[in-house]
């Protein structure tokens, strides 16, 4: 876990003390405690039983906690005291600023941990209309986190109607643990067999379901064989699922991209290309991804332009993105009247957002789909 430059020493009885130098970042510090939390706290098997090991750390940080490495010493036994008196398996800066914000990290990757082995995520769905008829043509899932009522948790959720945190808060941190393909196999597994359920329902047999995927996944290998066995199981035609990615950055050199972008278009699996309308969306990205739908986010729109945002800037976005593009344009987060109003004028054809609906739980989706307007399907 440690580097070849880290010193590792034994202090006396069950204390040992490691020292790191040239230190970038903070990060580096406490991501290295996480480590240590977690491997450390793995059961050891032996022929007399099982032998549960905890942990306790604590940290001092040159020169900001001390000017010499006796004071850093005192301090570092006074943050591993702090640590003791807060519970097993956690770890303690002495800086009290900095301690606030590591602490709330690694609490939220301990019980990350035990997300997983809990089965505590879940997805919702929102439903994707076409503008034009007005019916359900497709949903997009996305992740949740129910967590086990602690004290953290009820920090976390303090004021929310809504026990479920949302995947922007703790999506990051999954990937920093190296569990984000974990997680999107979990998601691609559950997606499948719910929409291979709603495509029985009469007029939804073209339903598809987008699912957000980042540009490291993508180009996962075994991702694409869960991908494709989830299908197969499940008797999904590939166009049946839609991966949205966001790349904000393109390396056209890059074999795992272009093999990545080979896989979709050979297996017909539709890309949604996310997150135009700001002003870091470039008009080489189409040409280089050649997406079959591009989508607008129209949160990214009022926050580049505030005020400024009118129903001709948004007429003018969809039309630059359709002369520019060659294919369908889906708006995402339409959140009044107005811009819908908007988009269809420019000629945007499939929407979501909270004014046309909510996200949902699979239960909701099969009652909405049941009681909507059926449509045959937004045929790419």
């Amino acid at each position: 876990l440690c580097r070849d430059s880290d010193f590792i020493a034994r202090q006396g009885g069950d204390e040992f003390c490691v020292i790191q130098k040239n230190i970038k970042a903070l990060d580096d510090v406490t991501s290295l405690a996480e480590k240590l939390v977690h491997g450390l706290s793995d059961t050891i098997s032996t022929r007399y039983g099982d032998i549960a090991i905890s942990s306790s750390i604590g940290i001092s940080v040159f020169p900001s906690d001390g000017p010499d490495i006796n004071t850093l010493l005192v301090h570092t036994d006074k943050a591993l005291y702090e640590s003791k008196k807060n519970g097993r398996n956690c770890f303690q800066m002495y800086s009290k600023e900095l301690n606030r914000q590591a602490v709330r990290k690694a609490a939220m990757v301990t019980n990350l941990y035990s997300a997983f082995d809990k089965n505590e995520f879940l997805l919702r769905y929102q439903p994707i209309h076409d503008v034009n008829g007005g019916g359900v043509v497709g949903l997009e899932a996305f992740v949740r986190w129910s967590p086990s009522v602690t004290p953290w948790s009820q920090h976390l959720l303090n004021g929310k109607s809504s026990s479920e945190i949302s995947c922007d808060i703790f999506l990051h941190t999954v990937e920093r643990m190296g569990r984000g393909l974990a997680l999107l196999k979990q998601v691609v597994t559950i997606a499948c067999r719910d929409l291979a359920r709603w495509r029985k329902i009469p007029g939804h047999g073209n339903l598809t379901t987008s699912l957000n995927c980042s540009l490291r996944q993508l180009m996962d290998g075994e991702f694409q064989s869960t991908l494709d066995y989830c299908l197969l199981t499940n008797g999904l035609p590939h166009n049946a699922i839609l991966i949205e990615v966001m790349p904000e950055e393109f390396d056209s050199e890059n074999l795992k991209i272009r093999h990545s972008l080979d896989y979709l278009r050979s297996s017909q699996i539709p890309l949604v290309l996310d997150g135009f309308g700001c002003l870091r969306s470039s008009p080489l990205l189409l040409r280089q991804w050649k997406p079959d739908i591009v989508k607008m986010d129209m949160n990214s729109l009022d926050s580049e332009y505030g005020s400024a945002i009118s129903s001709e800037l948004i007429m003018d976005m969809v039309t630059m993105l359709r002369h520019l593009s060659g294919v369908p344009i889906h708006a995402g987060r339409v959140e009044t009247g107005n811009q819908l109003s908007a988009l269809c004028q420019g000629g945007c054809q499939i929407a979501q957002g909270f004014f046309l609906s909510k996200p949902m739980n699979a239960e909701q989706v099969t009652l909405f789909l049941k009681q909507h307007k059926t449509h045959a399907g937004f045929m790419i």
